[in-house]
């Protein structure tokens, strides 16, 4: 009786996990399904776009473009196809191109390439209109919490040498570092380097990169927002690691 029951359980256990297997070879296929008819469209025919991001509603796309040395940022609208400039030409660097949660508000982080602070955020309408300088030395474009109140980033402590994953309101008020990681560990900060807040708000996804009696490698780490406390979100360890976004559940 013993060895019968113990055969029943495994065969149980073998088609649970069979079941399992099944259920997720049919949501992997699901979601897939609608990436193999891509159509693709080109959006600009200049060669000169060093950056670009789309609206979450899916209706703008806003993009940096670079001319004798001077960048500017337009809005283009996918249903016209039409384009409206909405920063005007300097020489600086635009870059971290993202929209606030309504579609709303354009931010961006501009290199001034000269002066204390190089990397400074500012946000614009969407439309155009005036831009509002909100924080400095932001190395990292900002991701925002899904009731769309609050922004998170990067920045770069090299004097401390250490990175910290920063909090603050859209408007760039009440900062707070939220975690902090000293050399040689580090968040990722750099021009490419994206963030992403959870959709259930838990959560800020990061690249971040580790040293071991190997050398050097990168992770997904997972920042709590209620504590700061980091772990990582895969086991996976990679060469480089530098945008990280949520699948919507």
């Amino acid at each position: 009786k013993t060895g019968a029951a113990l055969i029943v359980g495994f065969l149980l256990i073998l088609l649970a996990g069979l079941g399992f297997g099944l259920y997720k070879l049919a949501n992997r296929t699901a979601s897939t399904a609608a990436f193999k008819n891509v159509k693709m469209t080109r959006l600009t025919a200049i060669g000169k776009v060093k950056d670009a991001a789309i609206s979450p509603n899916g209706k703008y796309v806003v993009y940096a473009t670079e001319d004798d040395k001077q960048q500017s940022l337009w809005v283009r609208q996918v249903a016209t196809g039409s384009s409206v400039q909405i920063v005007p030409p300097v020489d600086v660097v635009y870059w971290g191109l993202t929209f606030s949660n309504d579609s709303d508000y354009v931010y961006y982080v501009k290199n001034e390439k000269t002066g204390g602070s190089f990397n400074n955020l500012y946000q614009v309408p969407a439309l155009g209109g005036a831009s509002k300088k909100l924080l400095e030395q932001v190395d990292s474009a900002v991701t925002f919490s899904p009731d769309g109140r609050r922004l998170a980033f990067v920045r770069d402590n090299l004097k401390k040498e250490e990175t910290e994953v920063v909090l603050a309101n859209t408007d760039g008020t009440d900062v707070k570092t939220l975690a902090t990681r000293k050399a040689p560990d580090r968040f990722a900060s750099d021009l490419t380097t994206r963030i992403a807040w959870s959709p259930d708000g838990k959560t800020v996804a990061c690249a971040a990169s580790s040293a071991d009696a190997s050398g050097y490698y990168h992770q997904v780490i997972g920042v709590s927002v209620d504590d700061g406390s980091q772990k990582p979100l895969t086991s996976q360890r990679w060469v480089n690691v530098a945008q990280v976004t949520w699948q919507a559940d």
